[in-house]
């Protein structure tokens, strides 16, 4: 019994971001870690001369 309990446990991995094409979505469940990718987010859109389209956020 021991070996198929031990078989039978899964590893969980979190998700925190989701991209696509030019699409990403931030998933956090604290409002400080979110608000730092988005902050690191914004950083590297000003960087790079890129834009968020708050129209579609």
């Amino acid at each position: 019994m021991d070996k198929i309990t031990q078989e039978s446990k899964l590893e969980t991995e979190t998700i925190n971001e989701l991209l696509f094409a030019d699409d990403q979505c931030l998933i956090y469940q604290q409002e400080q870690e979110l608000q730092h990718h988005i902050d690191t987010l914004y950083y590297n859109c000003n960087k790079y001369d890129m834009n968020i389209n708050i129209a579609k956020t």
